[in-house]
């Protein structure tokens, strides 16, 4: 067979390689032991019947092209004005959004709770749902061809919470020129904050995420004259509800 077919033959087979890839977005490959080891000593560990795990899915389920432009399509236009403008203004990779805004494969999730485990919430920018399961229950999901892997729940011994809230005071002197940030003066200052606010820099119309592990709206920081706190939303991630008070 000539060079020049040869060569031909191998390009397109690339190619088709490519598309493939293309459509299905990110692949995780399926592990060949897909319990990972760290849940026999999470199993070892408890005294209840069922685990709380993470199951990892290989892929989202398209099935063409243009199945997966089409939904990459409408995540983007599913976007609000805000957020549109953020993503444009601060995204790295190419385009608004990518694989990991996309929906999970539905089918994937139902095979999942067919076998009676106990959905507690689901992950697109992980591509996994989180379930609390028997191990019979686990051993049929890893049984799933499209389950790369299963992991149990990363935990942490929670901090005791204090009785009581006790103002603490303010670290800058009474009448003083920084009096205007109060308990966060000092670290305000460490960053040149209040030469930014001199400069015309406020923040205003910023909107803010926070991360923490609840919110005491009864605290002064938070009822500051002349500096009502706005809140756009609010949810509990361990509670699964929409009160992050703790």
């Amino acid at each position: 067979m000539p060079r020049c077919i040869i060569l031909l033959v191998a390009a397109a087979a690339w190619c088709q390689s490519a598309s493939a890839q293309d459509f299905r977005g990110y692949h995780r490959p399926r592990r060949d032991a897909v319990i990972e080891p760290a849940v026999y000593l999470a199993a070892e560990s408890t005294e209840n019947d069922t685990l709380r795990l993470w199951v990892f899915f290989t892929d989202k389920g398209f099935v063409s092209s243009d199945v997966y432009e089409a939904a990459l399509t409408e995540a983007a236009t599913s976007l609000g004005d805000c957020c549109a403008r953020r993503r444009s203004l601060r995204r790295v990779w190419p385009g608004l959004v990518d694989y990991h805004d996309l929906p999970l494969a539905g089918p994937y999730v139902d095979a999942v709770l067919a076998s009676g485990a106990k959905l507690r919430t689901t992950s697109e920018w992980l591509n996994a749902v989180s379930v609390e399961a028997t191990w019979p229950q686990m051993e049929a999901i890893a049984a799933l061809p499209f389950v790369a892997s299963i992991r149990p729940l990363s935990r942490t011994a929670p901090i005791e919470r204090p009785d009581e809230w006790q103002p603490v005071g303010r670290w800058v002197a009474e009448g003083s020129p920084d009096d205007f940030y109060g308990m966060a003066s000092e670290q305000l200052n460490q960053i040149n904050i209040p030469a930014v606010h001199a400069a015309g820099f406020t923040g205003a119309g910023i909107v803010i995420g926070v991360l923490d592990t609840g919110f005491k709206r009864t605290h002064e920081a938070y009822n500051q004259p002349g500096h009502p706190l706005v809140v756009l939303g609010e949810y509990d991630f361990i509670n699964g509800d929409g009160n992050t008070a703790p």
